[in-house]
């Protein structure tokens, strides 16, 4: 039976017995024409605003509230039953939704509109947005937030908020989130399944709601996009008709996909042959937005069933579009006899499923491979649960990621041995056990596996953990860094836990967060319960066909009883193994040496930031980076304001800035829209500020995968226009010329490239030195040589300007991006290219700062003689609702900033925006809000660079009068770090500037 949840709407205010029936407020049907409402003022002062009941202007059969507003805050209000006042009205009815009409004489079309229960605010419109148009009839919704709990007042009060309004209102309703949803009884079925075709796709589009302890069948068609809504706690089965029953829009692939946020319950899926018998495969097909699988935080994965727990059943399959995409599971069980597959055509597209996030433990005892050549299936293990692989032909090619948890490997190795079949991994990816999570089982591991964690072979009891690939005669390569611990438990000589590895055992210096360590791999012997070795009978942990390197072995750690015997032994063949034994059973201490592991790093300290003192401080921003050799920058969209005026945003940017960067007016598609046509009006007003306030300027950029102009290519990527490599080299050529030629001498550096690396630098782990490039126009159809090619013709334009790459996802050391990031760089210095410095974008979250790893990073790059900056910071709020969500964004600005002072090879730092309203990330990212007032994060800036400045001050570093901008210089002393005079620069110098005024500045420097 199939029925809507949506009950008869009653005219008076009266809750109904169904509890998913809306509540109707008020219509005003039932009150005569005239009546006069009441009206709240929320200042409670003299009210001159009415509230009548009228006709409908535009229906004069239907009576409706005529509110004419004179005073701030005036709203009619409206009696609540007994059983829904105060915080039990919002816990039931999260929305208001009525009808509004404007009147045509109203005045001001930007207003807000403001809900309250009692006395509290629950809805209030964020600004002034447009209030719709005059002279119709508009359906407005509004979700309010929670009232308190110790609210119990039986009145909601709601309307416009304005001191000049006239408009009408009607058929005000109270409506729980799910009230328009589908439901069934428990057990019914929704039947959307028909026998069509591929240009005959069926929409499921209901919304429905399951409500806990019931079950809804749904059956999908073979050409089917389910793009409704689903919520509940309760159990929905799919019966997926064919392999095109998208779980999102036809059109987008699957990219585009329904809101299931609020399905909490399980979702089973099951092959439905009925309709179409013959179909290549039965089950869902998804996609995502791009995945990175070694930055799961930064990608766009398929959400859809992240908050439920998901069984594939025999003879159904999961599938994947094309690209690299990632879908997330709440929890992943899968029976034999079904597929977690990848793309279903030949191609080269990258699935991974990302299971675990419950923290709940799970069984894949179905297939995981790729059905179609070229394509790739990985797994991302998360969450604390335990997950177990069963199967023995899989092929899990794009690797497994242990980021959390346990992953046991628990396939039949006998059988896999003796029929030569792939096992649990199969031998095309790699396996990364990262540090904290553990790789457990008796089954085998046919892939290249890296070890960062812990490996624990066997499982409930002692066992062998086999490293081998019975497909082939080709050994495993196991790689352990410092941090690897293998844990071998012992019951008996006979009953012990082995790992072994038939192929090669190698240790790579390398920690997790590519810092070199001196610290080997550890074992770690354990007595399992009821241990009783006997003495001097010797227990083979571990075996290696081959040990990679001399000089290196394992660091053992002991239980806490009996004496022990461990040898690590290396035959001439290469062969090794490590033997324990007991040679007595007395407790000898040698379990008392404690773990010398180091402690998980933090993110950084932020101390107490007090910026009190800078409320009131006017001291500009600039002021304080002109006395420490520093710059304070800010990316400019001139094309927003009038750049004329000495208020507003562009006053903020002269005041308080001593460094400007366009934030769209140099780049490809403004500079030359059209071949060989240029145009300067946006970058030439952006130096024509820069000239105004004194301001040096970034050019940004020349060489970018977007926003270069269609004539180029369509979308950054494409070769639409079939330019060969020579021709597109003289266009970047022409082009570079052109542009920097046109501001040689007054564009202190450029941004020559930006984001040229893919967002997968995964192949990092398995090769240190390496990076892969993005897909674009340049790299696609030219190479690699277009970054060489752009820095040499950017410096041959101009000798004078610096010259960096810049690209995001590259601040925080540890990251596969920012190492590879810093691969290339190494290879363009190494090339002799002439780049000054790279660009850190710092486009973040609060809560991603780590200031540790930023300031490593940074610090590496002096190591180069490389300059490292920070090119477009803003710094997001992750819940812009939290009590102190702008004092953790301050501090986060705070601490950035101090990194920033404290490392003489970052010489600038750039905010990306004025003001919060005309940033391009939402959750007030920047120093100044909407309304252009100094935020917190603003003033802590201000108390960073100040401190820094008192300080430099205080030691003498720099003169507490600096000269006026239009002086000169007419006597310059160096020093080196001893105070000796040197003549000619380098490395850190004291440089000591006489000015034709008088004045004295003493600054540090540092010279190439």
């Amino acid at each position: 039976m199939r029925k809507r949840i949506l009950g008869i709407v009653t005219a008076a205010v009266t809750a109904t017995a169904a509890s998913s029936t809306p509540l109707t407020v008020c219509d005003f049907e039932n009150y005569p024409i005239g009546t006069t409402w009441t009206l709240w003022h929320n200042g409670n002062g003299e009210i001159a605003s009415t509230a009548t009941v009228e006709a409908d202007p535009a229906n004069a059969g239907n009576k409706v509230l005529h509110i004419v507003l004179k005073e701030w805050g005036c709203h009619p209000e409206f009696e609540l039953p007994t059983e829904l006042r105060g915080k039990a009205l919002t816990d039931r009815y999260p929305m208001v939704k009525l009808d509004l009409y404007r009147s045509t004489s109203d005045a001001d079309d930007w207003k807000q509109f403001a809900v309250f229960v009692g006395t509290q605010e629950v809805y209030r419109d964020e600004g002034y947005p447009y209030q719709g148009d005059k002279g119709v009839w508009q359906s407005r919704s509004y979700t309010m937030n929670p009232a308190g709990e110790d609210n119990t007042a039986g009145l909601i009060r709601l309307g416009i908020h304005h001191n000049n309004t006239d408009y009408y209102i009607d058929n005000i309703r109270l409506a729980g989130e799910y009230d328009d949803y589908l439901t069934t009884e428990n057990g019914g079925t929704l039947d959307y399944c028909t026998a069509n075709t591929a240009s005959s796709y069926s929409t499921i589009g209901d919304n429905i709601f399951i409500p806990a302890g019931t079950t809804t069948n749904v059956r999908t068609s073979r050409y089917s996009e389910w793009t409704g809504k689903v919520a509940g706690e309760g159990k929905l089965n799919i019966y997926a008709g064919g392999e095109r029953s998208y779980i999102g829009t036809k059109a987008s692939k699957g990219t585009t996909y329904p809101d299931w946020n609020a399905m909490n319950g399980e979702i089973h899926v099951y092959p439905y042959k009925e309709v179409a018998g013959n179909c290549g495969f039965y089950g869902l097909l998804l996609s995502s937005g791009t995945f990175q699988p070694d930055n799961i935080e930064a990608s766009r994965c398929n959400e859809v069933f992240t908050n439920s727990k998901v069984a594939l059943h025999d003879g159904a399959t999961m599938a994947v579009e094309s690209g690299t995409r990632g879908i997330r599971f709440g929890e992943l069980n899968t029976e034999t006899g079904s597929t977690l597959d990848g793309y279903y055509k030949s191609g080269k597209a990258n699935s991974y499923y990302i299971v675990g996030s419950k923290g709940t433990d799970a069984i894949l005892a179905g297939r995981i491979y790729a059905s179609t050549a070229g394509n790739t299936v990985g797994l991302v293990k998360e969450g604390a649960g335990t997950y177990t692989i069963s199967g023995n032909d899989n092929d899990i090619s794009g690797g497994i990621r242990l980021t959390e948890g346990r992953l046991n490997i628990n396939n039949d190795a006998d059988e896999a041995e003796k029929k030569k079949k792939n096992g649990a991994t199969g031998k095309n990816g790699t396996v990364f056990v990262f540090n904290g999570t553990t790789l457990a089982g008796n089954g085998n591991v046919a892939a290249r596996t890296e070890i960062y964690g812990t490996v624990r072979p066997g499982g409930g009891k002692p066992g062998t953990l086999h490293f081998a690939d019975y497909t082939s005669t080709t050994g495993v390569n196991v790689t352990l860094h410092p941090e690897a611990n293998i844990v071998c438990r012992i019951k008996t000589t006979d009953e012990h836990d082995m790992a072994d590895i038939k192929g090669v055992m190698a240790y790579s210096n390398k920690t997790q967060d590519f810092e070199d360590s001196d610290k080997t791999p550890r074992l770690t012997i354990e007595l399992a319960d009821g241990a009783a070795p006997t003495v001097n009978e010797e227990i083979t942990l571990l075996t290696a066909t081959k040990k990679e390197g001399s000089g290196w072995g394992f660091r053992i750690r002991y239980p806490k009883a009996y004496t022990w015997v461990v040898e690590q032994h290396e035959g001439d063949d290469g062969q090794y193994s490590i033997v324990a034994k007991v040679t007595s059973l007395d407790y000898s201490g040698q379990g008392d040496t404690g773990d010398d592991e180091d402690e998980p790093g933090g993110k950084g300290e932020y101390p107490d930031d007090d910026w009190t003192a800078d409320i009131t401080d006017n001291t500009p921003l600039r002021e304080y980076t002109a006395k420490l050799g520093k710059n304070i920058g800010l990316a400019l969209g001139t094309y927003r304001y009038d750049c004329s005026r000495d208020d507003g945003e562009t006053g903020i940017a002269g005041r308080e800035f001593d460094m400007l960067v366009g934030e769209n007016e140099m780049k490809f598609d403004a500079t030359e829209p059209n071949r060989g046509e240029f145009n300067f009006g946006g970058s030439d007003a952006v130096m024509w500020v820069a000239d105004r306030f004194n301001q040096e300027v970034r050019g940004h950029t020349l060489a970018w995968h977007q926003q270069v102009a269609k004539w180029v290519s369509e979308d950054g990527k494409k070769n639409n226009n079939n330019f060969s490599r020579r021709e597109l080299l003289d266009i970047l050529k022409n082009h570079i010329f052109t542009v920097v030629g046109k501001y040689k001498g007054r564009i202190r550096e450029w941004d020559v490239c930006n984001e040229v690396l893919d967002d997968d630098q995964s192949i990092v782990r398995t090769n240190p030195n390496a990076y892969k490039l993005r897909p674009s126009i340049w790299a696609t159809y030219i190479g690699e040589e277009f970054i060489d090619s752009a820095f040499v013709w950017a410096h041959q334009a101009d000798p004078q300007a610096k010259l960096y790459i810049n690209d995001y996802g590259v601040e925080f050391m540890g990251n596969t991006k920012t190492e590879a990031y810093h691969n290339l760089i190494k290879r363009l210095k190494k090339s002799r290219l002439p780049i000054d410095g790279c660009g850190l974008q710092c486009h973040l979250t609060t809560g991603q700062l780590d200031t540790l790893k930023l300031e490593k990073n940074i610090k590496r790059y002096a190591e180069l003689g490389m300059n490292c900056i920070i090119t477009e910071l803003d710094i997001a709020l992750a819940n812009p609702y939290a009590e102190n969500a702008l004092d953790i964004q301050a501090k986060e600005y705070g601490a950035i900033t101090r990194v920033f002072l404290r490392n003489d090879n970052c010489p600038s730092m750039l905010v990306w925006g004025v003001s919060d309203n005309h940033s391009w990330r939402k959750n007030n990212p920047l120093l100044f809000d909407k309304n252009l007032k100094a935020k917190p994060a603003y003033y802590n800036v201000h108390a960073q660079l100040r401190l820094a400045a008192e300080k430099a001050v205080a030691d003498g570093i720099v003169s507490p009068t600096q000269s006026a901008d239009n002086t000169k210089v007419i006597s310059t002393t160096r020093y080196d770090i001893y105070g000796r005079s040197v003549n000619t620069p380098k490395g850190i110098v004291i440089e000591k500037n006489i000015y034709s005024d008088g004045n004295v500045k003493v600054v540090k420097r540092v010279y190439r």
